[in-house]
């Protein structure tokens, strides 16, 4: 009567002759409702999962991609305005980052190696020209 056809089972048995049947119908809305509820709940643990693996995964690239490569451009601007004004070599606290296998890592190495050996090799009559070249972007 008030159950929606979703909502109902049917099954029909005849005899072989299918001169007498009988008809049986099931109201199953608890069991639809009960389905209903946990297709939600199924939703809504795949989507936390979904959001807790976005925010490890957004931590993890920040910390092993983003900031060493802020850190490689800012290194080149700091070479860029003044060639001669200070030791690019690794500080401190980056040198117990030093072996941890980042390319990264070992980008700055080599950013830093370049520019003392630009320092020694060029000295005060090529700073000018290295920090005009760096400065073209």
């Amino acid at each position: 009567e008030d159950i929606r056809v979703e909502e109902m089972d049917m099954i029909t048995i005849s005899d072989v002759g299918h001169v007498r049947s009988m008809t049986a119908i099931f109201d199953v809305s608890e069991r639809k409702r009960e389905e209903a509820l946990l297709g939600l709940l199924l939703t809504s643990f795949v989507i936390v999962l979904l959001g807790l693996g976005m925010v490890s995964f957004t931590k993890d690239v920040r910390n092993l991609v983003i900031v060493p490569i802020e850190h490689m451009i800012q290194l080149v601007r700091e070479i860029s305005e003044n060639p001669l004004g200070k030791d690019f070599s690794l500080k401190v606290d980056d040198k117990k980052h030093k072996d941890d296998g980042m390319e990264t890592t070992l980008l700055i190495r080599t950013i830093s190696k370049i520019a003392g050996l630009m320092r020694v090799g060029f000295g005060e009559a090529g700073a000018d020209i290295i920090g005009k070249n760096l400065n073209i972007t």
